[in-house]
């Protein structure tokens, strides 16, 4: 099963800290009562996926940028675990190349806690 490793409140997730799958994917985050709360990253193992962005009591909830490999990243916005908005780049960006992103997510980028 998942191991978690980080805050507890009673005995459940409560604060920072990270779920170890079985398959070696990582979940690293803030948790409320045991639900993905606030900003948080999943990873799988060998780091060539990875998804960064906000969750609402364990929902997806707000800005996510998603890199399934090397060679895109992905924009998209979540409101109770559904995608609203989505742009696909076909290439990986670095900081340089920050104004060819979507408007929402430039001004998440300046104020990541509020999306």
């Amino acid at each position: 099963g998942k191991i978690y490793k980080g805050q507890l409140k009673n005995g459940i997730p409560h604060g920072s800290g990270i779920l170890f799958f079985p398959s070696d994917n990582t979940f690293e985050g803030q948790f409320v009562e045991g639900k993905a709360h606030g900003m948080c990253v999943y990873k799988n193992k060998d780091n060539t996926t990875s998804y960064y962005g906000t969750f609402a009591n364990g929902l997806k909830h707000g800005c996510f940028i998603i890199t399934p490999d090397d060679s895109k990243t992905i924009f998209a916005k979540f409101e109770n675990n559904e995608s609203v908005e989505f742009t696909c780049l076909e290439k990986s960006l670095n900081a340089n190349e920050l104004s060819s992103k979507p408007a929402w997510v430039k001004s998440w980028n300046k104020n990541p806690k509020n999306p």
